[in-house]
């Protein structure tokens, strides 16, 4: 593998709500499938995507199986970094990082899209 791959890194942009569509499982999905580069992959939460890490989902009630537990599985991961934007979390209930399924960094909406700029490669679900 020359260089430029050996620098590569990720960026997977969660904006939309977990349940209701399929953009969700289909990112986490995507990132799981990403941890086997063994790449730095950085997941930013936005919108209301921040819905995705909060703790005590019950889609069941909805005959949904619950994939968003599945996020907790990146704690084995030394080189995935989780993003929550702050203005989002603010706007959607100012929920504590103690209701998130991972503890994720709190950003700005201008850090975050600093580090945005910073990956190689974006994908947006």
């Amino acid at each position: 593998m020359n260089t430029y791959c050996n620098n590569v890194s990720f960026s997977i942009l969660f904006s939309s709500a977990p349940y209701g569509n399929n953009f969700s499982r289909e990112g986490l999905y995507t990132s799981l499938i990403l941890t086997s580069l063994d790449k730095f992959i950085n997941l930013f939460f936005v919108g209301d995507g921040i819905f995705q890490l909060l703790k005590n989902q019950q889609p069941q009630t909805i005959r949904i199986y619950n994939h968003t537990s599945s996020f907790k599985i990146f704690k084995m991961y030394k080189n995935i970094h989780f993003y929550i934007c702050s203005q989002s979390l603010q706007e959607r209930g100012n929920f504590s990082l103690s209701n998130f399924i991972v503890t994720p960094k709190l950003c700005t909406p201008s850090i975050l899209a600093n580090k945005i700029k910073k990956c190689n490669f974006i994908l947006k679900f």
